[in-house]
């Protein structure tokens, strides 16, 4: 059985040539810095993110490695995305890589199961989780020159308590005593940013009184936030090279989301088991290489995202899932328990994610540790919501029929103000540029724009009658409409911008797909068209040349139920039936990076990666 190199292509390079020259690069840049190998290492800590963040840094700790003894390689990485109380091993006989495969040590695998303390992990699980995968190009690489003399032994840790990492500790020290195996320990450090609900900042290295930050904390901020993340991590590898102890100390202090705690507790509890022997007494923790993915300076950033982006996908399992937009990272899961999630929104101060399903309308502080909806509101099955650009109203759109304006200003309990009778269960719903109109399309073939100042439809816009339609964008300028229906054809009507808001001229119509078209989507530029079909693809097309068709995204194995600009206008994320999400660059219409996590169709995405500022 083959574990799939199931991340190759979008966390990193999925051509060996490329991948080569680029871990050659990194390696070489290390060598610069330090002299290597480090004699005697037997083990490393380094980074799981995408390679293109990770890898500068990884790559410090895989120089020091001398491979000349070595036969047998542990990786230790934590699970992301199934809850493990323990540990699992891969019933895989070899691990894909763009490089070359990886042989596992078989018999290594059953003797750690046979002692009962150990159990196998779906191949799912293991093609799911990145944690392991990302470091195996570097492995290759490392000992390419005996790779046929070298097999690997993954280990994915759980969340478990610390009597259990000091039981796997002591059964793992008799292997890493031996000085043909050598282990490495999967992990990143801090995850700073309101998206991992850690905000931990202190104003000196001696602050004894941290704080976790928020959006009224900005006046409390007297040095680099990415100043405090830096000492902080320092304290934890400090704890780290000072006693097993030390370190749970240090985490139960301050909590540090360093996601590879576990792995590295593991490695502490063998560590100080092997200490109690005389010819392994005298040990060295070493820190050769520090580094952050960015450089928090205000509360809106992340540490392991310059734009501050929120990434949420959900679908037919009942989850939402937010991501870490550039490792691929699942940061936070939320149940869903209603229904499956029909779309999602996130309020233009980042602050509220609107969830409709069916009766229900959900609204989640996003900041917030408590998974349980601030608000909920019952109705039928909403299939559409939006915010004002100011957050002072929402609005949903129901499969009744009915178009609801919620006034949020009294708070987290929204209050219904209006209520529009359709005539046809609604479809899709969109806000007009303008703010004072929203757009629907609906089951009878019908658009219709609503001006809520006059309290009416204004206009019905049925281009093909009979042929429901399925989807409705408004260009950001407010300068077009688009609409699309089941027969995959796309709609185009020119909207005025001058004094007389009435008119409304349709300009173009072509075929976008030979299938039903799920999802419509000008970009924040409006120069570019997404059209999301259940031909299991997602074009990109040309509004200023005409509508011609630039991309065809392929990639996806189902239907592509929904997608999501990025606000350059430069990336798109879709979200598919096949349980993926994907990120696409638009420029090579390839995929960066891909979100595996879900178990059923992922059908809707949101995404906001725009700065917000605070007064």
């Amino acid at each position: 059985m083959i574990r799939n190199a199931s991340h190759a292509g979008s966390w990193y390079s999925d051509n060996k040539s490329k991948l080569n020259k680029q871990l050659d690069s990194f390696l070489e840049k290390a060598t610069e810095e330090h002299q290597f190998p480090i004699e005697g290492t037997r083990a490393i800590i380094a980074p799981h993110a995408g390679l293109n963040y990770s890898g500068p840094t990884a790559a410090f700790a895989y120089k020091c490695i001398d491979t000349t003894k070595i036969k047998r390689v542990f990786i230790l990485g934590p699970s992301h995305h199934a809850y493990i109380d323990g540990c699992c091993l891969s019933k895989c006989d070899k691990y894909e890589t763009p490089l070359g495969d990886l042989m596992l040590d078989k018999q290594v695998l059953n003797e750690l199961y046979d002692t009962g303390k150990f159990e196998w992990m779906k191949q799912k699980v293991d093609e799911d989780e990145h944690s392991i995968e990302m470091h195996l190009p570097f492995t290759f690489k490392i000992f390419e020159d005996k790779i046929d003399q070298v097999k690997i032994v993954p280990i994915l840790v759980g969340s478990i308590s610390e009597e259990k990492e000091q039981m796997y500790g002591e059964l793992l020290s008799k292997y890493l005593q031996d000085e043909e195996n050598f282990f490495i320990i999967s992990s990143d450090f801090c995850h700073w940013g309101s998206r991992f609900r850690y905000t931990y900042y202190t104003k000196t290295n001696d602050d004894n009184y941290p704080v976790q930050l928020s959006k009224f904390h900005e006046k409390q901020i007297t040095r680099p936030i990415y100043e405090s993340i830096q000492e902080l991590d320092h304290r934890g590898i400090a704890s780290l090279k000072s006693s097993f102890k030390d370190f749970q100390t240090y985490l139960n202090r301050t909590q540090n989301t360093i996601c590879g705690r576990h792995p590295i507790a593991v490695l502490l509890a063998a560590l100080e088991t092997l200490s109690q022997k005389p010819e392994f007494s005298n040990q060295k923790i070493q820190c050769i290489k520090y580094d952050q993915s960015s450089r928090c300076k205000q509360y809106q950033d992340s540490s392991n995202d310059s734009h501050s982006v929120i990434l949420v996908t959900a679908g037919y399992d009942n989850t939402i899932r937010f991501w870490e937009a550039l490792s691929g990272i699942c940061s936070k899961t939320i149940k869903h328990p209603d229904s499956q999630v029909n779309r999602l929104c996130i309020s233009p101060d980042k602050t509220i994610l609107a969830a409709t399903g069916n009766h229900s309308v959900r609204l989640y502080d996003i900041a917030s540790n408590n998974d349980s909806p601030v608000n909920k509101n019952d109705t039928c099955n909403v299939i559409a919501t939006g915010f004002h650009g100011e957050g002072r109203w929402m609005f949903t759109a129901s499969e009744d029929g009915h178009l609801k304006i919620w006034d949020t200003r009294s708070g987290r309990n929204p209050v219904l103000t209006r209520n529009f009778d359709n005539g046809a269960p609604i479809t899709d719903a969109v806000m007009h540029a303008n703010q004072g109109e929203l757009i629907t399309c609906d089951q009878n073939g019908a658009v219709k724009i609503w001006d809520l100042t006059a309290h009416s439809c204004t206009h019905e816009l049925v281009p093909e009658e009979g042929v429901p339609m399925r989807s409705v964008t408004v260009a950001s300028d407010g300068s077009m409409l688009i609409a699309v229906n089941n027969k995959g054809n796309c709609y185009v009507w020119k909207l005025s911008n001058g004094s007389d808001s009435n008119e409304v001229e349709p300009i173009h119509q072509f075929q976008a797909h030979n299938n039903y078209i799920l999802r419509v989507m000008l970009s924040p530029d409006t120069k570019l068209l997404a059209t999301c079909s259940a031909d299991n693809t997602a074009k990109i097309w040309n509004t200023e040349n005409n509508f011609e068709l630039l991309l065809t995204l392929h990639g996806h194995q189902r239907w592509v139920w929904d997608c999501a600009f990025s606000a350059d206008s430069a990336y798109l994320v879709t979200a598919s039936s096949d349980h993926v999400a994907r990120l696409w660059e638009l420029q090579n219409g390839v995929t960066i990076r891909q979100y595996n996590g879900h178990h059923k169709a992922a059908v809707c995405v949101a995404l906001n990666d725009l700065s917000v500022g605070y007064s």
